[in-house]
């Protein structure tokens, strides 16, 4: 009975159950946040490339 009352507050809480990812998941979420940041590094040395050049 406890587990079930459990729940059940967790739902008037508005509190959601936590996804479970497996390693792969999280793996593939990681190599995904390490291009993104290489990429956002890339576009911003390239602006300050182009603003060096037009000045």
């Amino acid at each position: 009975m406890k587990p079930k009352q459990d729940k059940e507050k967790q739902v008037v809480q508005g509190k959601r159950p936590r996804v479970k990812l497996t390693a792969a998941e999280k793996s593939e979420l990681f190599a995904e946040g390490v291009v993104t940041v290489i990429i956002m590094l890339l576009l911003n040395m390239s602006v300050i490339i182009l603003y060096h050049l037009a000045v």
